[in-house]
């Protein structure tokens, strides 16, 4: 459940009962469920280091955060490859770091669409492996 001020919860849509409290986020603009790897990923634009969370959805289990940059608070998921896209804005004062500049060599100011993947597929795309 995304759009609070806490911690992110995961909860029973059936009952409304809460199945896990993710401290390690929080204040995720938009959580997204791919259900190509069974995982939540969770866009956090509300710290000076914004984070894409990752989340087992069958353990509820915090997985990692993977960095993001500035306007990072919508997602989606492509469940056929498990890629995930978040977009990212320009930098602002609160996120002075040019991400899509620094991380990917893009003119300053531009904007961009992060797409993360799985490592695993990172090594097999870099290695010429299909």
């Amino acid at each position: 459940m995304g759009c609070s001020s806490g911690p992110e919860l995961i909860l029973n849509a059936l009952n409304g009962h809460i199945l896990s409290t993710i401290t390690e986020i929080s204040s995720a603009d938009e959580v997204w469920y791919n259900s190509g790897d069974d995982r939540f990923y969770a866009a956090s634009n509300n710290a000076v280091n914004p984070v894409l969370g990752v989340i087992d959805a069958e353990t509820t289990m915090f997985l990692q955060a993977l960095p993001s940059g500035p306007g990072a608070h919508s997602i989606s998921a492509f469940r056929e490859t498990n890629h995930i896209f978040v977009p990212v804005g320009i930098p602002t004062a609160t996120i002075p770091t040019d991400t899509c500049a620094a991380m990917f060599g893009f003119p300053a100011k531009t904007g961009c669409i992060a797409v993360y993947a799985h490592e695993s597929e990172v090594h097999e795309h870099s290695s010429g492996h299909n």
